[in-house]
């Protein structure tokens, strides 16, 4: 047994729940049904025509036997009247022994985008394929058990992502008084489950869809860049912008796991900088695009600003990059060193302009100050154009330049002629 797993199940606490006897003492941190998928430390479900020598060779600490089997040596055995009968008193005591949030998401599709935002901040366990040997190996100090659909679950948290499909009522009625409904408002049925839903008594309900208008949580905006998703969302009136790994966000119940982690009390920025670090691996000199959250690294930034753009046609461009002009580092002391930044990202591919160029701490207060506290606005790296800035960080221990960000000017109307005339 692993000194960082907690036990789940002693001897003694699963002889008084099965009405079994143990033949020793033992520590179970899990609980496993097939010989294929034992892990050391498990109680193991054995049928009749198991091969204990065998289970416990992998690790097992105990097996649950039908005490009818005459079983020649001594193993540490729970030996109960009926293993079905007996395993299904361990589910239901495991799940009232957690101390985790029970969600229940009935579509496979769904429950793996809500497990993959979950896991960004929180522990979760997953229940798996079986469901009694998934609530009776359900730890005690996890934060979310995350199951499909089954009244045996007693979920505290239902997403019900295709309305249609679920046969919610049985669910609802078995939910705690105070559980949460979360339902797809661009589900068809919406309105039926809704409906369902407060007939079976449950008061807290949510919704989550395409229209902010409507639904309590929504993705306002998604742009695909090379590697990540720069996304806006709503959730119950908590506006969040912010790059997540490529792949996530493109199902609505991306933010269904929001709207879980919401209403139980977990603080969104967490999650939200757990999204941005998994979006940070570089793969720039692959060609392909690494957003860095400039804050949350020390390395020096070099801007650079788009002074002119060349369609060579064949879907790429050429960005021609001016950096930074020669008076303002001179003034401000920053020192002037070279830095490899990468030939081609994304789309485009980059010409530098200068031999050498200054390097800053912070970007976007350099541009703000050389344009009278202009407004800077974060865009997506495929759609910039001539007069936008791109950053890059300086990584001398990787010997890497790392994309950052691109950075557009929001400008009022008697400095649009500044940005004409000055090129950073």
């Amino acid at each position: 047994m692993s000194e960082t797993e907690s036990i789940i199940w002693t001897s003694g606490e699963a002889a008084i729940v099965t009405g079994g006897m143990s033949t020793h003492e033992w520590y179970a941190t899990g609980v496993s049904l097939n010989a294929s998928e034992i892990k050391p430390g498990d109680l193991y479900i054995a049928t009749p025509d198991d091969n204990l020598e065998e289970v416990f060779h992998k690790g097992a600490v105990a097996a649950m036997v039908s005490k009818t089997l005459d079983i020649e040596g001594d193993w540490p055995l729970l030996k109960v009247a009926s293993v079905f009968e007996a395993l299904q008193s361990l589910a239901a005591a495991g799940r009232y022994k957690t101390h985790g949030m029970i969600v229940s998401v009935p579509s496979c599709t769904a429950r793996q985008v809500v497990h993959d935002l979950l896991i960004k901040t929180a522990s979760v366990y997953e229940g798996g394929r079986h469901l009694s040997v998934g609530l009776a190996g359900i730890p005690e100090d996890i934060e979310y058990g995350l199951f499909g659909s089954s009244p045996a679950v007693k979920p505290d948290i239902t997403v019900i992502a295709n309305c249609a499909a679920t046969n919610s009522d049985v669910l609802f009625e078995a939910m705690p008084a105070y559980g949460s409904v979360i339902i797809n408002a661009d589900s068809d049925a919406f309105l039926s489950t809704v409906a369902r839903a407060k007939a079976a008594g449950v008061q807290n309900i949510f919704t989550y869809g395409s229209r902010d208008d409507f639904a309590d949580a929504c993705i306002q905006e998604s742009v695909q860049v090379n590697n990540g998703m720069r996304m806006s969302v709503n959730i119950l009136g908590e506006e969040l912008s912010f790059v997540a790994p490529l792949g996530m966000g493109t199902d609505p119940a991306f933010v269904a796991g929001f709207l879980v982690l919401k209403i139980t009390g977990q603080k969104l920025s967490k999650v939200v900088k757990a999204l941005e670090i998994s979006s940070m691996e570089s793969k720039l000199f692959t060609g392909d695009v690494s957003l860095i959250d400039p804050i949350m690294n020390k390395e020096r930034q070099a801007v650079f600003r788009i002074k002119n753009m060349i369609d060579l046609g064949f879907g790429r461009q050429t960005a021609v990059l001016d950096g930074l002009v020669h008076s303002v580092h001179k003034v401000l002391g920053w020192p002037m060193r070279g830095l490899e930044i990468p030939s081609r990202f994304s789309s485009l591919d980059l010409v530098y302009t200068s031999k050498k160029f200054a390097t800053v701490l912070n970007a976007h207060e350099v541009i703000k100050d050389h344009y009278k506290n202009a407004q800077i606005e974060e865009i997506a790296p495929d759609v910039v154009a001539p007069g936008d800035f791109l950053v890059f960080k300086d990584r001398k221990e990787q010997k890497l330049a790392i994309f950052s960000e691109a950075l557009r000017l929001t400008l009022p109307n008697k400095y649009k002629k500044i940005r004409m005339k000055h090129a950073l």
